[in-house]
């Protein structure tokens, strides 16, 4: 998943959303989520802030803003392993590993620098830490849950819809 997801890093253009992002990371980002202009859809800040403590620990150029989506999104293929080997077993996690190492759609959106490929690695390790809890629930399992739910409030507004639904499965089989 890796490798397809580094094949081509840095030959695709940029484009509009990406020059969006990368100009509010060159800022402050959380000073430009505060007056409105972080992320024109109104997305909340780590995304951003990630993405320029990486720049900071990185370097600043196109590829090395990508690779960091790149990371989001192979480790999502190794969450979804784990959530897969929890629900089913061995042979239909690794499936469903494959699977999504070799989508289409998630290697474009790893190579992209936008919130998705952290909200996908987050949503994912909310339903698998979901599982976790509700089978024992021991306090650093709650408390991961907890974080990873904290972190994708703070990621994208889409996840108020991820929090929806773990709070409503509480509820009704917990």
């Amino acid at each position: 998943g890796l490798l397809l997801r580094m094949h081509g890093l840095g030959t695709e253009s940029l484009w509009l959303d990406e020059g969006i992002v990368l100009q509010e990371v060159r800022h402050n980002p959380l000073t430009g989520f505060l007056s409105g202009r972080a992320h024109f859809l109104g997305h909340p800040p780590l995304g951003l802030a990630a993405l320029k403590l990486w720049s900071l620990l990185m370097g600043e150029g196109l590829a090395t803003a990508r690779l960091f989506t790149v990371i989001m999104g192979t480790c999502t293929i190794a969450a979804l392993y784990l959530l897969g080997r929890k629900l089913t077993g061995r042979v239909a996690a690794s499936i469903a590993a494959i699977l999504v190492s070799l989508s289409t759609y998630h290697i474009v959106y790893s190579q992209d620098i936008s919130d998705y490929a952290l909200l996908g690695l987050e949503v994912v390790l909310a339903l698998y830490l979901f599982l976790r809890v509700s089978e024992s629930p021991k306090p650093a399992s709650a408390a991961a849950f907890a974080l990873v739910n904290l972190l994708g409030l703070y990621t994208h507004t889409f996840y108020l819809y991820v929090a929806g639904a773990h709070l409503l499965a509480a509820m009704v089989f917990c």
